[in-house]
């Protein structure tokens, strides 16, 4: 996807292919909600990859032409953090605990069971 996609960032402009990311990506997940059947909800996550594929491109683009040059791998790599798995799966489950009221050092051991 990154040669179709940054030929179309080349051509378009980083805006207008974003633009077309999102919906790709927005149609994408309403269509996996209201998926009723499994091909229907495989061609939909397909279109959320194809989506978030074209947003990283552009911001990779975005991001080379707004800050210094020292700060881009710094500042490309933060965008892909915060969506990805990495941080928890760095980690381990055993450092998410495992699930309420349990002993395990995650944020949901602070979560106590309501009791009822």
């Amino acid at each position: 996807m990154q040669i179709p996609v940054g030929l179309m960032v080349d051509r378009y402009g980083s805006r207008t292919v974003l633009t077309v990311a999102v919906a790709v990506v927005s149609l994408g997940q309403a269509a996996f909600a209201f998926a009723g059947d499994y091909p229907t909800a495989l061609v939909a996550r397909a279109m959320v990859g194809v989506g978030d594929a074209m947003t990283f491109i552009c911001v990779l683009r975005l991001v080379t032409s707004w800050f210094p040059r020292g700060q881009v791998p710094l500042v490309s790599q933060a965008h892909r953090q915060p969506r990805s798995g990495r941080r928890a799966g760095r980690r381990g489950p055993d450092d998410l605990g495992a699930g309420p009221g349990s002993a395990g050092p995650g944020p949901t051991s602070r979560v106590r069971p309501p009791g009822w």
